[in-house]
């Protein structure tokens, strides 16, 4: 019989007959580890993006934008609340308040925004709008609550001081419809941003109905027809109030 390496048919069968399982086995073994690792890179890529775009990006910029507008329509509310109380109880009036009683309006001048979700919310729309945006709603919100401050809460709170002799220029109602011009100034000016978190909502929407499990899945949102539209309707909604994009 012919051998083969020193070997003859019968002894390469018996070889087979054994190492055959074995071999089995192994490349199987070898086969379920690449596949469990190509699985394990697909979702650290799924997380990896989940927390990119979603988590860290479009989300947490429209849940901080959120809080500061939150922050907002308390001051503005307690800052009307403050005027009401000038234009029903005077100075002098048996029911007028006295300084302490004034509630206090909150300085938001020493928060800052999370420029990091800039980046991420922008590589979804493709457009700096998104930062440009954000930018201006943060400089009115804190602006706004700056000038309740300086011009409301303050002034007011020294009016009803006893130990102080402060008089509001003009008689109380010029007085009262100064105080409510400015309210209602800054007041406006901080509405249009509530658009703004609209928009970024939006964005967060399409991105979950997506679902992308890649970057480049999630960069290819660009284009979508959902994602173009958003985009176009932002940054004509901008471009009303301001003129610089």
């Amino acid at each position: 019989m012919r051998e083969v390496v020193g070997l003859t048919a019968d002894d390469w069968l018996a070889v087979a007959t054994f190492a055959g399982p074995v071999l089995g086995a192994a490349v199987a073994a070898l086969l379920a580890v690449y596949l469990g690792l190509r699985q394990y890179a697909r979702q650290q890529e799924m997380a990896s993006v989940r927390s990119w775009y979603l988590e860290g990006g479009v989300r947490k910029l429209r849940v901080a934008m959120s809080g500061f507008l939150s922050v907002h329509l308390q001051n503005y509310q307690t800052a009307c609340f403050i005027l009401a109380t000038f234009r029903d109880n005077p100075k002098g009036s048996p029911l007028a308040p006295r300084p302490d009683d004034i509630p206090r309006l909150y300085d938001l001048s020493g928060h800052v925004m999370p420029i990091d979700t800039f980046a991420a919310a922008q590589d979804l729309l493709r457009d700096q709008v998104v930062g440009k945006w954000a930018t201006h709603a943060l400089s009115d919100i804190t602006l706004a609550g700056k000038e309740y401050i300086r011009q409301v809460e303050l002034p007011l709170r020294a009016y009803y001081d006893p130990q102080r002799a402060v008089t509001l220029s003009g008689e109380p109602e010029e007085a009262y419809r100064k105080l409510d011009d400015v309210i209602e100034t800054w007041q406006e000016r901080v509405e249009r941003h509530f658009r703004f978190v609209d928009f970024l909502s939006s964005i967060e929407k399409v991105f979950l109905a997506s679902g992308p499990t890649t970057h480049r899945d999630a960069l290819a949102l660009q284009e979508d027809a959902r994602m173009t539209k958003i985009r176009d309707e932002m940054r004509s909604e901008y471009s009303k109030h301001f003129p610089d994009l």
